[in-house]
């Protein structure tokens, strides 16, 4: 029996009416004597369509298999249809997510808008639904598919380039992704440089603090902090807590003291600007802040706690002080009762034993990288005389790039 469908879909590829009684598929079978099948089918194709064009004309109803064959195209066409558009989206899809993940490996804070995890994500859904689309599409319809994934492929740019310049517009610096180690010391992090201008708010650089106040490390860093930001302008709003009691170095009861850093402490200095970032929580689940401060922390944190950004320039990663040193076990111990802050601060106010070397020497690396950056935005000589006739300060200071 002729496959009607089938020759009106080789009829609509431009094949000639032999090539099209030879198709196996047609299932044409030219009457006997006849010279040429091709002729034959054509001269039968247009008395069907004759006979079907003037039952329109009439009114009459149409015949079952005609409703069938009428029927079966429809739903034919819609799945064609359906998967086409599959097509068209799975690249719109895979473009929005690819082009904001490859431009992150030159520019960092692409995805500070939108997470590097999100945009993976994104693609990669993009590139199974399109690879779905191709695996079902028929012979008959890649051409069609293939516009519908052109027409993708530009609309995916386009959407891909508006989330980079909307990251960009939100006040979102270009970073570099090249960084350079610093000097640092055994029991802290460590420190990096990064190739970016220095970031000021007017003259003044910028101290950006990410953390937690569950987190042990970032309590035992805030000491070193608190002593730092004092040595160049008055710090205000602060007060006192310790880390979740059921994370490291607690015991359950009390966790290590810290000085609470958060958007409440305020800054007053000529040299440099404070930004804390800081979440206050019962257990650590640190909040990643919107443009330009996401900016450095997505580029440069790594998701580590606590994370400094001096000046844009000078990052530090992880802890400043060892958390071990602020209880009674004392640095490289282990299992000791966590000191309260009445005790941590007695020790650093009689300026000798473990717990003031420890705050101390985290402090005066602080010190030293903030004094580079207030030097770098403000000219040679700038800083607080104290700071800059501080031989332990100086001695890191001259070994910085």
């Amino acid at each position: 029996m002729t496959d009607w469908d089938r020759v009106e879909r080789l009829r609509r590829k431009g094949l000639s009416w032999e090539e099209i009684a030879a198709d196996e598929k047609v299932g044409f079978s030219p009457p006997s004597g006849s010279g040429r099948p091709g002729l034959a089918l054509k001269a039968l194709y247009l008395q069907r369509r004759s006979k079907l064009s003037r039952a329109m004309r009439s009114g009459a109803p149409r015949t079952e298999g005609a409703g069938r064959s009428r029927e079966g195209r429809s739903a034919e066409t819609r799945k064609k249809a359906t998967w086409r558009r599959v097509a068209f989206v799975g690249t719109l899809v895979a473009l929005a997510g690819a082009v904001p993940l490859v431009l992150s490996l030159e520019w960092p804070i692409v995805v500070a808008i939108v997470p590097f995890t999100a945009v993976a994500v994104v693609a990669v859904i993009g590139v199974v639904l399109l690879g779905a689309s191709f695996v079902v599409a028929s012979r008959e319809s890649v051409r069609n598919w293939k516009r519908n994934v052109a027409s993708g492929l530009v609309a995916g740019l386009l959407v891909g380039l508006v989330l980079v310049g909307f990251s960009l517009a939100s006040h979102c610096p270009s970073l570099s992704s090249s960084v350079s180690p610093e000097p640092g010391f055994d029991r802290g992090g460590t420190w990096e440089k990064s190739s970016n201008p220095v970031w000021t708010n007017g003259n003044a650089p910028i101290v950006l603090y990410w953390g937690s106040t569950a987190c042990p490390y970032c309590s035992a860093s805030s000491w070193a902090l608190k002593g730092a930001l004092q040595s160049f302008g008055s710090l205000t709003g602060t007060s006192y807590g310790m880390s979740d009691p059921g994370d490291v170095y607690g015991n359950g009861q009390v966790g290590i003291a810290e000085v609470v850093l958060d958007s409440s402490s305020s800054l007053q200095s000529s040299y440099v600007s404070w930004d804390p970032q800081e979440t206050v929580q019962a257990h650590v689940s640190p909040v990643v802040p919107s443009c330009p401060e996401g900016a450095y922390i997505q580029a440069y944190a790594g998701g580590n706690l606590p994370f400094v950004m001096v000046g844009g320039l000078y990052a530090h990663i992880g802890t400043l002080v060892d958390p071990g040193c602020l209880t009674t076990a004392g640095c490289g111990g282990s299992g000791g009762t966590p000191l309260t802050w009445q005790q941590v601060q007695a020790d650093l106010n009689s300026t000798t034993g473990p717990v003031y070397g420890a705050v101390h020497e985290a402090q005066y690396y602080l010190e030293a990288y903030m004094l580079k950056a207030v030097q770098l935005a403000q000219g040679a000589g700038a800083g607080p005389p104290a700071v800059k006739n501080d031989p332990n300060v100086i001695g890191v200071f001259d070994g910085i790039s």
